[in-house]
């Protein structure tokens, strides 16, 4: 299943308004659609696609900060490295140092670089 078939399924649902259409955002975004930055390789789930489409939309309206929180294994990493990607210069700040080689093996064609400090 493509992301596309992916939200247009989503946009059947009554909490997605079927008329979706993301409005410009007061912040500079390269381009595309949020789900054309999902890393390549992987393929988003349901769950995914409607975090990232939520998110979009919360930008759009104008806010500035997200939290994203769910169980482990739902796919946050991939939301990050999207959200990032989207943003065209964001940061991923992690805890510990087992996360950071996680994100940089999984994620190593989306030019990520380590920080210390």
């Amino acid at each position: 299943m493509t992301i596309e078939q992916i939200a247009a399924r989503l946009a059947g649902k009554d909490d997605v308004p079927a008329d979706y259409e993301p409005r410009p955002r007061p912040m500079r975004v390269p381009g595309g659609s949020i789900l054309s930055h999902f890393p390549a390789g992987f393929t988003p789930s349901a769950l995914q696609v409607d975090v990232l489409l939520r998110t979009e939309a919360a930008f759009n309206g104008g806010k500035r900060f997200v939290l994203i929180e769910a169980p482990p294994g739902t796919g946050k990493s991939n939301i990050a490295a999207t959200l990032a990607s989207w943003c065209g210069g964001s940061f991923v700040c992690t805890l510990t140092r087992q996360l950071q080689k996680q994100y940089l093996k999984l994620f190593s064609g989306m030019g990520l670089r380590e920080l210390k400090g």
